[in-house]
């Protein structure tokens, strides 16, 4: 079997790889040969104690839930008892081996898959590798929002005691962040690191191509569960590469599978589609194994990225309704998809409750008048506002290229086959996500419960890559001659809606009418599946033709793109001479004071804490912070109010930018380390000596 040899040569890989110098392709193996060790091996031996999971995808996507779920647990028990990432990654050894064990106690006969099975393993994973390399090449340099998870992930790696979940945040007397309040995926990068011996930098930059194959295994796999079909499922992962991994107007390179590293693009691509793949699963076996797997997929996926549970539980009600209107005599799924429904429920929120009050202080979730106007102004252009209400402007979820457009024009086409289960999820899904989209009302209740940040993210939950398999499956009916209509479509939608990315010029060659055509042709296909008279069976599933037809629609959008595919120029975060004095110099876990666009890099690149940084990634008292910094280094401020600031923020290194304005006075009582091009760094006199 595959892939339990993949679990046993794990070990003795990850021993041979880092004989491989860390770089080009040995970094790739030593970044991959670690990767499945932490987030597979653990849970592939899990899921061996719970249940016979045959279907390798499935286990995959199982055994990722359950590898984050332990190393939740051992995080919590790293930080209970303050001790470092060591303490972490023995605590998982110590969990696989006694999985081992009691495998062996147990002495389960296990189900070996088919070969068509396997066949289909090794191919997503080929795939997968292909797309991976693309991504590796046109690797982007790290900026933006990535730099904060650097260096979340880098205190991790490098502290030598994480004494509390606060640990990883940017401020050490900050509060935590409601995203990342607890740590995981930040762990996940962290052990990573260290395993594979590389610098986290790395890490965050490269892993996007090697967590590639994983996505395309667990697309695959929730496309497969619904469809009951590995061409269903194949067409759904189609589609999904197509909406988030085509180049878009505005955006070079391969969209949002570029930074996989991420905890919420990876729990978008990842974590999402193995929810939804258990829950499918499940719907269709059922068991206590899948249904508990259910559950530690919806919990970790909520740990990593709150809202998304949510948005998860909210697609699957909308799901578990319609299949009733739409097929009330199987009434044995209804009862499965209740039962799914709730461990979601109550996996996400045991930990949403844990997170209520870092929720309830975040300004970020319950923002003031000022902080407020900064979101809306940040968005503006994604919004429609009408009065004090506003809601998410139709044309920026249309902006999404070609296979966005042809995912919301098929939605209606769902009633054709509403007895199947993928039209139930497209509609079901659709309808609720678009209304509170659409509705000002609900839009502007929703932004403030869940931030506006995240809220506009909810058109990311739409069914898209589902439609789009779904009319891929109705055009496979008329086979050669669907191909060539798929391929015609395709073709003229890429060249009429390339799709762009922007914050604010979306209305920009997008146009709105196909999400009012999903909108109100959904809510008709509704109607009128729930008005005709019910017929028992189901409608025919996927074939060949129907991946056949996906691909064939696909071709010219991709072929069309490939010039927007492009490397960009390796920028180092700071120089390197810079860098090199943060990392020996100053001591892990102190306090680096500077202003806020030199101090949200310096975090980054040493495991420091520093007092601000860029607004746009600042979530705890951003004003204050920033203002505080620059009085500082005002002309005016007295050396008495300085020292009170680098008090308040316990500060014990200082940087200078010598290109802006700098207290010579004060500073010649300083010890100076380091004096670049660009920033000095000062050692201040509360520093004790090396």
């Amino acid at each position: 079997m595959v892939v339990p040899a993949v679990v046993a040569l794990a070990p003795l890989a990850l021993v041979l790889v880092r004989l491989v110098p860390a770089h080009d392709f040995g970094l790739a193996l030593r970044l991959g040969v670690a990767a499945v060790c932490v987030l597979f091996v653990p849970g592939f031996l899990i899921v061996r104690l719970l249940g016979r999971l045959v279907n390798p995808p499935l286990v995959v996507a199982a055994a990722l839930a359950w590898s984050l779920v332990a190393l939740f647990v051992a995080l919590a028990a790293t930080f209970a008892f303050n001790r470092s990432l060591v303490f972490t990654l023995a605590l998982l050894v110590g969990l696989c081996l006694a999985s081992v064990v009691a495998g062996f106690a147990r002495n389960r006969p296990v189900e070996a898959p088919g070969r068509a099975e396997v066949a289909t393993l090794l191919g997503l994973l080929a795939a997968g590798l292909i797309v991976g390399a693309v991504v590796w090449w046109a690797a982007p340099p790290i900026h933006g929002d990535a730099l904060e998870h650097l260096a979340r992930a880098r205190k991790l790696a490098e502290l030598p005691r994480l004494d509390s979940v606060r640990v990883s945040e940017l401020f050490r007397e900050g509060n935590l962040h409601p995203g990342y309040a607890f740590p995981l995926w930040h762990g996940a990068l962290a052990l990573v690191a260290r395993l594979a011996g590389v610098d986290s930098e790395s890490v965050v930059g490269m892993l996007p191509a090697v967590l590639t194959p994983l996505a395309f295994v667990v697309i695959y796999a929730a496309g497969a569960a619904l469809f009951r079909s590995r061409w269903g499922g194949i067409a759904v992962l189609t589609g999904q590469l197509a909406i988030f991994g085509v180049p878009l107007s505005g955006r070079p390179g391969l969209g949002i599978f570029e930074t996989l590293s991420g905890p919420a693009h990876s729990s978008f691509l990842v974590l999402v589609p193995a929810v939804l793949a258990l829950v499918f699963a499940f719907v269709e076996r059922g068991g206590r194994a899948l249904l508990v797997s259910v559950g530690g997929a919806a919990f970790v996926l909520t740990v990593v990225h709150p809202p998304y549970g949510l948005f998860v539980a909210l697609a699957l009600g909308g799901f578990a309704v319609t299949r009733l209107v739409f097929a009330p005599d199987a009434r044995r799924e209804v009862v499965r998809y209740v039962s799914a429904l709730g461990a979601v429920l109550v996996s996400a929120g045991l930990f949403l409750v844990w997170l209520l009050p870092t929720v309830a202080a975040s300004a970020s979730v319950t923002p003031d008048a000022a902080e407020k106007r900064r979101q809306l102004g940040e968005l503006s252009g994604q919004l429609d506002f009408f009065g004090e209400s506003f809601r998410f402007t139709p044309s920026a979820i249309a902006s999404g290229g070609a296979i966005t457009l042809a995912g919301l024009l098929a939605v209606p086409l769902a009633c054709l086959a509403r007895r199947s289960r993928w039209s139930a999820f497209v509609v079901g899904s659709t309808l609720p996500i678009l209304a509170i989209l659409l509705t000002p009302a609900l839009f502007t209740t929703f932004s403030d419960l869940a931030s506006l940040s995240q809220a506009r993210r909810l058109s990311a939950f739409l069914p898209l890559s589902f439609a789009f398999a779904g009319a891929a499956l109705l055009l496979g009916r008329l086979r050669i001659a669907g191909v060539v209509v798929a391929l015609g479509l395709g073709f003229v939608l890429q060249l009429l809606y390339p799709g762009e990315v922007s914050y604010h010029h979306h209305r920009v060659g997008a146009s709105s009418w196909p999400v009012w055509i999903a909108a109100l042709g959904g809510s008709a296909a509704f109607v009128v599946a729930a008005a005709l008279r019910r017929r028992r069976g189901e409608a025919p599933g996927p074939s060949r033709w129907t991946a056949l037809a996906a691909v064939a629609f696909v071709i010219p959008v991709a072929v069309l793109s490939v010039p927007d595919i492009q490397v960009r120029d390796y920028n180092p975060i700071l120089a390197p001479g810079f860098v090199r004095a943060l990392r020996t110099e100053v001591e892990p876990g102190e306090v680096v004071f500077g202003l806020e666009s030199v101090s949200y890099r310096v975090a980054a690149v040493a495991p420091v804490y520093v007092a601000a940084a860029d607004p746009g990634h600042v979530w705890d008292r951003a004003a204050e912070r920033i203002a505080d910094v620059r009085r500082f280094y005002a002309p005016r401020t007295s050396d008495a109010d300085r020292r009170r600031l680098l008090s308040k923020y316990e500060a014990t290194w200082l940087i200078v930018n010598k290109r802006g304005s700098a207290p010579e006075t004060f500073l010649r009582s300083l010890v100076r380390v380091y004096d670049g091009k660009f920033y000095a760094l000062y050692r201040l006199p509360t520093n004790r000596s090396r």
